[in-house]
């Protein structure tokens, strides 16, 4: 009797995502992708881009709309949260440490050990389990799987290990799906071929088919707003034919490398590694037959700091914003500010191995708020007497007849890249790290 609940041809049939989605699980991997920050797949193209979509996101919406709703809804959520790595035996293949087998022996009810487990020396364990580890006839036993366990079989034991807490709870200490892609799915296509009348052993295969199935043809996606390229990228990785285009030239540069970098052959990537490393030793090579970036002594700059400068209205005095004169704590150095009387403003003295008190001190900057919820202001001292600045006054800022604010600040044009003398803030750099090769072995010296 053929008890296959999806027909050979899904033309007319509804969409799993038309009928069901279990959103309390599919929330929870967003928030968990969201929160790698740029441990995602994507972020090593670049980590900001605001209409970032978690792709775990983007498979569900793809497999719910493919996926046919039958008549076993409940089977139907079974093989759904199958392929995206969410039942219990896929939260097994994810754990960070798979459960040891006398871990296992310790907590589950196995019938025969033997039928799973080898035993050294034999005889040596109860024929069932569970197995009390202080009885000291136990202490030294070895146990192991058996080869011929099948790995479906070593997860559903496994399985029963994992705590009944919420499912938040369950994968905070776990990999995402996609960080275990090539495993975690190892158990779930003989349960997902039977229940959807396919043929498939990876996503590829399966989402061919299930396009043949409903559309007579592999399925296409197709984004107009690709943004960063999440939709289109997650669409490609389970099999389907991609178009993506954007209106914004970032967004395409950044979809064409999701496809072709992050989601390029292996050996693709390996020689566009080389060939970046390549560039920047004759880039490097260049500047240093050009003798601009390293000094007689060998010292090349590491880090430069900058600060924005403005003239306090009260003094007259040029005046840095900073919000904190700490540089380093590893190396206890600060910034001192030494009045300069003759040409009004300070100068910065770079201070290192300097006292806890001055590190403590040093810590209040030029910029400061009397609470979150007060304006910043500009605050230093000359003579003695401490003036305080809102940095609204000094933006000029003010509300315009038709309620909207402005201020004073110049804007600046296209082809400049420094600020103009008369311009309310100037730029300063007041700190340089510099580096160089160390004579003896590698690594570099830093001052």
């Amino acid at each position: 009797m053929n008890t296959r609940a999806v027909p050979l041809s899904l033309k007319d049939a509804p969409a799993l995502i038309e009928r069901l989605l279990p959103v309390q699980r599919l929330s929870a991997e967003a928030y968990k992708e969201q929160m790698a920050n740029v441990g995602k797949t994507l972020t090593a193209l670049g980590s900001y881009w605001k209409g970032r979509k978690p792709l775990i996101l983007n498979k569900a919406c793809i497999l719910g709309c493919l996926l046919p709703a039958t008549v076993d809804s409940a089977r139907d959520l079974d093989i759904f949260e199958m392929l995206m790595g969410m039942d219990d035996m896929s939260l097994v293949a994810r754990a960070k440490r798979q459960p040891r087998p006398k871990e296992i022996l310790e907590k589950v009810s196995i019938a025969r050990i033997e039928d799973y487990f080898t035993v050294s020396p034999e005889g040596k364990l109860p024929v069932a389990s569970p197995v009390d580890w202080s009885d000291r006839a136990f202490a030294n036993v070895v146990v192991a799987w058996r080869d011929d366990v099948h790995e479906r079989e070593r997860r559903r034991i496994s399985a029963q290990l994992l705590p009944s807490v919420p499912y938040r709870e369950r994968i905070d200490d776990m990999r995402r799906p996609e960080e275990v892609m090539d495993t975690v799915h190892d158990h779930i296509w003989d349960a997902v071929n039977a229940h959807l009348g396919t043929r498939a052993f990876s996503f590829p295969e399966l989402v061919e088919q299930l396009g043949q199935m409903r559309f007579g043809h592999r399925p296409r996606v197709a984004d107009t707003f690709c943004g960063s390229g999440q939709i289109p990228f997650e669409a490609a990785r389970l099999g389907c034919d991609v178009y993506a285009s954007d209106l914004n030239p970032v967004a395409c540069m950044l979809t064409w490398g999701a496809f072709h970098l992050v989601g390029g052959a292996s050996a693709n990537r390996e020689k566009l590694v080389d060939d970046q490393k390549a560039l920047v030793a004759r880039v490097q090579n260049e500047i240093d037959s050009l003798g601009v970036e390293t000094d007689d002594g060998g010292w090349r700059g590491r880090a430069y700091l900058y600060c924005v400068e403005v003239k306090c209205p009260s003094t007259g005095w040029s005046v840095p914003l900073l919000a904190s004169r700490v540089i380093s704590l590893d190396e206890a150095a600060i910034a001192e500010l030494v009045p300069d009387a003759i040409a009004k403003r300070y100068k910065i003295e770079i201070i290192s191995g300097v006292s806890e008190d001055r590190i403590k001190a040093a810590s209040q900057g030029t910029v400061g708020r009397e609470d979150r919820f007060a304006d910043a202001h500009l605050i230093h001292q000359v003579d003695g007497v401490t003036y305080k600045t809102n940095l609204s006054t000094l933006r000029g800022d003010f509300e315009k007849p038709d309620g909207t604010t402005g201020n004073r600040l110049r804007l600046w044009g296209k082809r400049e890249f420094k600020p103009q003398p008369d311009d309310i803030f100037q730029d300063r750099l007041y700190c340089i790290q510099w580096m160089r090769r160390k004579s003896k072995g590698n690594g570099y010296d830093f001052e």
